[in-house]
């Protein structure tokens, strides 16, 4: 985009007709990579990868209305019980925002066991249907940690082929997997017994595992 110094754009399709709808291409996107809509269903919760911001879009405008900073490299993003969690990829870290006013709230720490141990590079993020917990990858790390979202404390965390990238929960919250981008292999975990159930091999670079509703 001319005179847009970092790259990067969000494309609106209709699902209709799966024509393109608009382009949003504000100058403040730095390597979008992951949005969510909000509870309400009026904004765009957009991830700005290589940025240190989290950008708020209108939903119906395309218009960004808000740019905030959140930490070192936000990578994905996902609402439950009025709150917005934010992966630090760069940071070890999950940013808390308020729903309503995407005021930063607190910052929970992902690193287990000091700062080489389990826990870096948190990636995708994935919420059980009731919100009560969340599945982290940890692409540096090599891992998938369940976390408990009502005491905001972490459950369990494994470690797993190189180069997870995002993990999923089922909806009941009883399954929780992530997939090898390195190897093609996908890991399930029984989320109540905290073990290894299952690998299954899928395929070449695997990324998103997204659960059915």
């Amino acid at each position: 985009v001319e005179g847009k110094e970092k790259p990067g754009a969000v494309v609106v399709i209709d699902a209709e007709t799966w024509q393109i709808k608009k382009v949003i291409d504000d100058k403040r996107l730095n390597n979008p990579h992951n949005l969510w809509l909000s509870e309400d269903g009026v904004v765009v919760f957009q991830t700005n990868w290589f940025g240190k911001e989290l950008s708020v879009i209108d939903r119906y405008s395309g218009l960004l209305v808000k740019h905030i900073y959140v930490g070192e490299s936000p990578a994905h993003v996902m609402t439950a019980d009025g709150k917005v969690y934010v992966t630090l990829q760069g940071e070890d870290g999950i940013a808390v925002l308020d729903g309503t006013t995407y005021v930063v709230e607190r910052k929970l720490k992902t690193i287990v066991g000091g700062e080489k141990g389990p826990g870096r590079g948190p990636h995708g993020n994935w919420m059980s249907m009731d919100g009560k917990l969340m599945a982290i990858a940890h692409t540096e790390g090599g891992s998938i940690s369940v976390w408990n979202l009502t005491s905001e404390e972490i459950m369990f965390e494994h470690g797993v082929d190189p180069l997870p990238l995002f993990a999923g929960i089922s909806p009941d919250g009883r399954f929780a997997w992530t997939a090898s981008l390195a190897t093609g292999k996908l890991s399930v975990f029984s989320v109540e017994n905290r073990t290894l159930i299952k690998e299954i091999m899928v395929g070449k670079a695997p990324i998103q595992a997204v659960p059915s509703p």
